[in-house]
């Protein structure tokens, strides 16, 4: 999908993405049958991810200040465990290690897991565009991307009819 004015790709923030993947089941035969555990899977996944991510901005930004204020880039590894942010360096990385084993773990599990309504493939794809990101692999990233748009579309529209 391509902004009207500017014709620049839109992509869907991460809340977005969280909220297709958490959206009700799809009308009258699915409000019958429970959830799709794959929702709550993808959500934890997204949720951890999301957290990486804040840890990884939080680590760039002392280390930036590391640089700027210690000359950390010129520092060996000894001087550079001498510095009060070199412990904070490695209680992030520690984080960031443990949450992304817990991420991966259950990404492992979703191939696995089937999708038995429109909301859990949405959950897949919204998992899927993190993993392809848009500066990475550019075209698979909005394909996924429009994928996620039509599908919670969709879903508005079978929703309505009931």
């Amino acid at each position: 999908m391509r902004d009207r004015q500017s014709g620049d790709v839109l992509t869907p923030s991460r809340r977005t993405l969280i909220g297709v993947a958490a959206s009700p089941v799809l009308a009258g035969a699915a409000r019958a049958t429970p959830a799709d555990p794959t929702i709550a899977v993808c959500e934890r996944w997204l949720a951890k991810n999301a957290e990486i991510d804040q840890w990884q901005q939080q680590w760039g930004e002392l280390e930036a200040w590391l640089g700027q204020h210690h000359s950390w880039y010129d520092l060996s590894e000894e001087e550079r465990s001498l510095l009060p942010g070199a412990k904070a360096l490695q209680a992030i990385d520690a984080q960031m290690d443990s949450l992304t084993e817990q991420r991966d773990m259950l990404g492992a599990s979703l191939a696995s897991l089937p999708a038995t309504n429109l909301a859990a493939i949405a959950a897949k794809l919204s998992v899927a565009v993190e993993l392809v990101g848009p500066q990475d692999e550019p075209p698979a990233h909005q394909l996924i991307t429009a994928s996620i748009r039509e599908i919670a579309a969709l879903m508005a529209v079978l929703q309505s009819w009931f």
